[in-house]
């Protein structure tokens, strides 16, 4: 039970969007609770802006800050996605720690007499990804709300 090969933030030619359209739409595959964002304006996700700089090179490249709130966002948006590779990669090295330096893993008994527990609850899990004008407004107010705070700041 420990990872022996993990791979984040990987560079390809398949846009985001389609990958996780595909993903969830896997019966047994991925669970993705209502609430989380990233990708696509749908329900519980969120994408970046299209043709705004987005990749973190572009901004290191041009060393000029955000211009306008979609800039910020998508900023924002691919500041956070490096952290949540990193994230992904950090938790499977403790994992591994943890497996290597314990025999009995005193969580793990919690964490499965918890997940026991919430077998019975009734989660919903989003199983397509549609495009949604709602969730394209939050966005837009979400990135004019966080780009004025950080005018505001400077």
């Amino acid at each position: 039970m420990k990872y022996v090969y993990v791979l984040t933030g990987c560079e390809g030619s398949a846009a985001d969007s389609k990958v996780l359209k595909d993903v969830v739409a896997r019966p047994n595959d991925l669970k993705v609770p209502n609430g989380i964002c990233v990708y696509t304006n749908g329900e519980s996700f969120l994408a970046p802006y299209r043709r705004v700089r987005y990749h973190m090179q572009e901004w290191d490249a041009c060393r000029i800050p955000p211009t306008n709130e979609k800039e910020f966002f998508n900023k924002t948006h691919a500041k956070a996605l490096n952290v949540a590779n990193k994230i992904v990669v950090a938790c499977c090295l403790l994992q591994n720690y943890n497996r290597t330096e314990h025999v009995v893993d005193p969580v793990e008994a919690e964490v499965l007499e918890t997940n026991e527990l919430n077998d019975d609850l009734d989660v919903e899990y989003i199983d397509q990804v549609e495009p949604s004008q709602e969730w394209s407004n939050w966005r837009d107010t979400l990135a004019r709300e966080m780009f004025d705070a950080w005018r505001g700041n400077r």
